[in-house]
């Protein structure tokens, strides 16, 4: 949500940052709070988490090991794996933004190879 007022009323949309880490996802969530990720943890936790997401170095840092663990899962599909990424519990082939997705990876392996990587 664009207000931080209305956390409370998105939960479990609440999510920030470049890589879009949603905190009902999150690690610092899971770990403090164990695996009820239906519990809304207060203001002031969705901010602390966020305020971690905000720092790009941090936030790529936290998406690159649950891209990671996706990709393992996929058997390698990428677009699968950023099917899952923002969806967890969500199937794949089903995902709303799957067309986005892999427009995205393509452009993303056209810029690698315009900069000869």
């Amino acid at each position: 949500p664009v207000n931080p007022a209305d956390d409370a009323r998105r939960w479990p949309d609440v999510s920030g940052g470049p890589t879009q880490q949603t905190v009902r996802w999150s690690s610092e969530y899971t770990a403090e709070y164990g695996l009820n990720a239906s519990a809304y943890p207060g203001s002031e936790f969705v901010e602390s988490v966020l305020s971690k997401y905000y720092n790009p170095e941090y936030a790529l840092r936290i998406a690159a090991d649950k891209l990671a663990f996706f990709i393992d899962d996929e058997d390698g599909d990428i677009v699968d794996a950023l099917s899952r990424y923002n969806k967890p519990a969500g199937v794949p082939a089903t995902n709303p933004n799957r067309t986005r997705y892999a427009e995205s990876y393509d452009r993303a392996i056209r810029i690698w190879l315009e900069l000869g990587r």
